[in-house]
């Protein structure tokens, strides 16, 4: 109950309920920092949370397509190949996701597309992108077997060296006990923010 009127808004009720929550037992360091969520959504109602998403293009995506970023004149994003190409399937039978650019003109991003650079081409899902401020470095996640054989996710690095992307490296934060993914610059490229299923979190991932 305190979670889905934390979902939906009610703040004070949710509040009320987690209070009964931490008297009854539950991790009082989680229900400390949701009640401090609760209370700085009501001190911050100006935030408008009514967000309209319109369709901004004709862009051929084959029904998968995500982790959109800007990049200099146009945009990269994970996507399907062309309808009618070539295609590569997972073992679940999904196509293998690559990365591609479109341009943007007049504000919209183009149909046509291009894979984004052949070095980054892998047998496996490429996605989750994030650039630092100067376009110089870009980070990803995608799928890799680890040991024993199970298929997980990591974040990797690319640089860009004036021409073409390479330099691929592996960053720390991975494991092969867990998943790491959807990394992200922060704009003074200080911090990186990733998302993780790894062990001391609340749910699944964080």
């Amino acid at each position: 109950f305190a979670l889905a009127s934390h979902k939906f808004g009610f703040y004070e009720g949710a509040i009320d309920a987690y209070e009964k929550a931490k008297k009854a037992g539950s991790n009082p360091t989680q229900i400390d920092e949701l009640i401090a969520a609760c209370k700085w959504a009501q001190e911050n109602q100006m935030f408008n949370q009514n967000v309209r998403v319109n369709p901004v293009s004709e862009l051929y995506t084959g029904g998968l397509s995500f982790g959109i970023q800007y990049y200099k004149g146009g945009v990269v994003y994970s996507s399907a190949s062309e309808e009618g190409g070539k295609k590569t399937l997972d073992k679940q039978g999904y196509e293998i996701l690559n990365l591609y650019y479109s341009e943007i003109v007049d504000g919209k991003i183009q149909p046509t597309k291009r894979i984004f650079s052949k070095k980054l081409i892998y047998p496996t899902h490429i996605g989750s992108i994030s650039f630092t401020s100067d376009n110089s470095m870009m980070y990803y996640s995608r799928a890799v077997r680890a040991k024993g054989g199970e298929s997980i996710l990591k974040v990797f690095s690319v640089e860009y060296d004036g021409k073409d992307w390479g330099n691929e490296t592996e960053l720390p934060i991975n494991n092969d006990a867990y998943s790491c993914t959807h990394p992200a610059v922060s704009p003074d490229n200080r911090f990186l923010y990733f998302v993780s299923n790894k062990p001391g979190g609340y749910g699944g991932k964080e």
